[in-house]
């Protein structure tokens, strides 16, 4: 890219760019304050890591700061009743759960 277009990738980056914390704090400083948004990222590890919990961890973050999430369940384990009670138990009472969408991709067969 030429210089100027590299310049206002970086400004883009610096005002655009959102950080969504998970609660971990050792988890978010790994991603400099949390998860970055504008970006696809796969959470991967042993069965019973906590990947799911921290997906939905998430997702009850970014709702409590106002931003829409878009969930895209690839194991069938989507719970909304699990994510509901993150959000009771760190006393996040008034989430919009209209910004809340989900969709499920169980197998790639077309």
């Amino acid at each position: 890219l030429p210089k100027q277009d590299m310049k206002s990738l970086v400004d883009y980056r610096k005002n655009k760019l959102i950080r969504i914390p998970s609660g971990s704090t050792e988890i978010d400083s790994l991603f400099e304050g949390g998860l970055p948004s504008q970006f696809v990222t796969e959470v991967y590890g042993a069965d019973g890591a906590g990947k799911t919990q921290y997906c939905f961890s998430l997702v009850v973050e970014a709702l409590k700061m106002g931003y829409g999430v878009y969930y895209v369940d690839c194991e069938g384990k989507f719970d909304l009743d699990r994510i509901t009670q993150i959000a009771k138990v760190r006393g996040y009472n008034d989430i919009d759960w209209s910004k809340l969408f989900m969709d499920q991709c169980l197998n790639t067969d077309l």
